[in-house]
């Protein structure tokens, strides 16, 4: 059992990558930020449960701006916030292949970030302040 972080390294080659609930946190999500930079495999990526915030949220965003693979980025039940969102928002303005995204469940509350709403390659998109 690798906790946390640590289980990253081991997804290169990997179509569909499942890192729910696993403790990754901000550093995880560095890391995950910089293989998405280079990564050509992965085309789903689950994230979700990770208490990742804004400073994880940054880093992922990073790797979504030159990310030319990724199609759909669950990462719901974390705590990015609205200005996590946001950034994530700002990073798909240069993302052309993601086309599904889940940001519920990170205290976004009732605004959705308008760079989300009008993304040219979204075709699902999973907005909502929380579960309940």
């Amino acid at each position: 059992f690798m906790p946390g972080p640590e289980r990253i390294q081991k997804t290169r080659g990997r179509m569909q990558i499942y890192l729910n609930n696993k403790n990754i946190g901000d550093m995880g999500a560095k890391l995950i930020g910089n293989e998405l930079k280079n990564n050509t495999d992965c085309i789903s990526l689950w994230i979700y449960g990770n208490s990742i915030t804004l400073e994880g949220a940054t880093e992922i965003a990073k790797g979504l701006k030159v990310n030319t693979t990724l199609e759909v980025l669950d990462m719901h039940d974390n705590n990015i916030g609205k200005e996590g969102a946001k950034v994530i928002a700002q990073a798909l303005k240069q993302n052309k292949t993601l086309k599904t995204l889940n940001i519920c469940g990170n205290g976004l509350g009732p605004t959705l970030p308008q760079a989300l709403s009008k993304h040219p390659t979204l075709k699902t998109l999973f907005f909502c302040s929380s579960y309940g």
